[in-house]
């Protein structure tokens, strides 16, 4: 028999090769299905929804957790929700970054507001918590956009702070990148949500995009360098920094530079029964930059563009659902607690800050124009001293308090009870 005659009728079966498609189709296939298996071995591993959307990394929250701070099943600093609002409450939803969240405290701005409110108003109120550390406009816009209004709020109150809330890239729908940390839009994102959070967290994308660093029991670490005397601390403090944070600096040109304020700077992390300073290595790298460098500069009009951008999206959104929204901006400690500046002093001798106030204003009117409410706590925040965290830049107790005050009182003159 030849062997070859299955060949002798037919032998173009066997020289033809597959069509490109079929090896795409495969690809497709095979890269289908490893997503759908990672994504559903994702679920065992990444916090259920909402928590996963509304807390991009559970780094902050267990370093909350070192001050004692309990989170809710959402993650959050706030009392168990459902999404469905009980009948007879009205829904205040509060959106923000740590000024809503601060650990630090022995309440948040929510709870207070919402305690203030049950002795004014006949009403029953429900001040819902959104506040999430190191998060900026656009995670405001998107956890609004996919839980804030699942919860059937019925006015929103939008915090910005003028330190950090103020962004040089405007909202563009499209394109989107490849991974973000959730709730913003990307394209794992859109059909990978848990996977992409387990990515984001495990990997750490958030704090290496930020140029952070996470390192293990840091805050331990430093609690325990503020508590040594005062030579020893800042001698420790210096190495830990120059370690971790500076390389190319002598440790005593660090050392030198944290002991401008002398030992009153130490005495500010006595231990104390309300408003515990504590050590905070951002803030210090903070003071180590702005020693050396000049402070970054905004460009008002880029910036205030590109910010406005993304609350009129948040504005839009609220319009369509028949919701009121009320815009909150949050100032910078030294531009209102004098305590704080004379502080900070030895520092930032020199240094001028940026016209973050411009850019606030400049807000402010477009607001008005659209005919959205917006309030500047510096109206009544400044000039009054000692209402700012020393080594965090947060509300104290006194600060807080003065805050809400003000913030019950536009919600009784909104009509809101």
């Amino acid at each position: 028999m030849n062997p070859k005659g299955r060949n002798k009728f037919y032998p173009e079966i066997h020289k033809q090769k597959p069509p490109l498609i079929y090896f795409l189709g495969l690809v497709f296939f095979s890269v289908f299905l490893w997503s759908l298996l990672l994504e559903g071995a994702s679920a065992f591993f990444v916090p259920p929804w909402p928590a996963r959307e509304l807390r991009p990394t559970l780094y902050l929250q267990r370093h909350a957790e070192e001050f004692g701070k309990r989170f809710n099943s959402w993650g959050l600093i706030d009392d168990e929700r459902a999404l469905k609002k009980p009948l007879g409450k009205k829904r205040i939803l509060f959106i923000g970054d740590s000024f809503l969240e601060n650990p630090f405290l022995s309440t948040t701005l929510s709870a207070e507001v919402c305690e203030n409110l049950k002795t004014k108003s006949p009403s029953e109120f429900e001040c819902i918590n959104l506040g999430v550390s190191a998060t900026g406009p656009a995670q405001y816009l998107y956890r609004l956009k996919n839980i804030g209004l699942r919860l059937q709020p019925d006015i929103v109150l939008l915090f910005l702070f003028e330190g950090n809330d103020y962004v040089d890239r405007e909202l563009r729908a499209f394109p989107w990148p490849l991974i973000a940390e959730r709730p913003l839009p990307s394209l794992l994102g859109f059909g990978l949500p848990r996977s992409t959070w387990l990515l984001v967290h495990r990997l750490r994308l958030s704090e290496f995009g930020r140029g952070s660093k996470q390192l293990p029991d840091e805050f331990r670490w430093l609690k325990a360098i503020a508590n040594m005397p005062y030579e020893r601390g800042v001698a420790e403090l210096s190495e830990h920094m120059k370690k971790n944070y500076f390389p190319q600096m002598q440790t005593s040109d660090i050392e030198s530079i944290l002991r401008r304020g002398g030992p009153l700077f130490w005495q500010e992390l006595s231990v104390r029964n309300q408003d515990q300073e504590f050590l905070q290595a951002w803030q210090i790298r903070l003071v180590l930059k702005r020693a050396l460098e000049k402070p970054y500069e905004y460009q008002v009009s880029k910036a205030a563009k590109a910010t406005g951008s993304y609350l009129e999206a948040v504005r839009d959104i609220l319009q369509k659902a028949n919701v009121p929204l009320a815009v909150f901006f949050i100032p910078m400690a030294e531009n209102v607690d004098l305590a704080y500046r004379e502080f900070w002093a030895p520092w930032y001798e020199g240094k001028t800050e940026p016209s973050l106030s411009e850019i606030t204003e400049f807000l402010k009117v477009k607001l008005a124009q659209e005919e959205t409410p917006a309030i500047n706590l510096t109206d009544v925040l400044k000039g009054i001293p000692d209402t700012y965290r020393k080594f965090d830049g947060h509300w104290n107790e006194k600060g807080q308090q003065i805050a809400a005050g003000k913030i019950v009182k536009y919600l009784e003159q909104a009509g809101v009870n």
